[in-house]
């Protein structure tokens, strides 16, 4: 009885991943068309996805879940400036390394519907992580926005902000930003949310 519920359930995920499949190819054509590689995006949260996949809308007022909000205003402006949208408030956070993302929680693949953008830099693999070196040049721009009140010292390093996070990020080459195993930012109105097991059967597919 235990190999026949398997066997059930496995031809269920089947179908699924068959049913799923024709879903993306349909609505996520952008995507799909600039992705050009054999590998998924993949993105970590403590949400769990109750069925095999669903179809999410970004939120468009996302808290920061390490940087200060300060310093996400900042950011956003200077990407905003340059890319036309702000995605540290509105973005979809994830990366082509699985591990990375399960360090974050559950593991899902993303697949944007429709037109979508993305930002992502070859040299940043976390912002929040790479920010003091690669962005703020050692400033430690976080410690001065969380204790240090000294107004002159902030401005300095916001100034490192707008100058460099320009040279440092791009909307260029999705398939290497998968490649790159990266932080990429993803802005849509829609994506789907696949679960690890479907996204796999998916490729299997293929």
């Amino acid at each position: 009885m235990r190999l026949e519920k398997h066997l059930k359930e496995m031809i269920n995920l089947n179908n699924v991943a068959e049913e799923l499949l024709e879903k993306i190819k349909k609505d996520c054509k952008p995507f799909l068309k600039q992705m050009n590689i054999d590998k998924p995006l993949w993105r970590g949260s403590k949400d769990i996805v109750r069925n095999d996949y669903e179809k999410i809308k970004p939120r468009k007022d996302r808290r920061p879940r390490n940087t200060d909000p300060d310093l996400q205003v900042i950011l956003d402006n200077v990407f905003n400036k340059k890319f036309g949208w702000k995605p540290r408030s509105s973005g979809v956070f994830c990366g082509g390394d699985k591990r990375e993302a399960e360090t974050y929680g559950n593991v899902y693949s993303v697949w944007p519907i429709g037109n979508f953008k993305f930002i992502w830099s070859e040299r940043v693999s976390d912002l929040f992580v790479n920010f003091e070196t690669e962005i703020a040049c050692d400033c430690f721009i976080l410690h001065i926005f969380w204790n240090d009140k000294n107004l002159t010292k902030t401005k300095e390093c916001i100034s490192k902000v707008e100058e460099n996070v320009p040279k440092l990020y791009t909307d260029k080459n999705l398939a290497k930003a998968i490649n790159s195993w990266n932080e990429v930012m993803i802005g849509c109105k829609e994506y789907y949310l696949v679960n690890e097991e479907v996204t796999r059967l998916m490729g299997e597919i293929k």
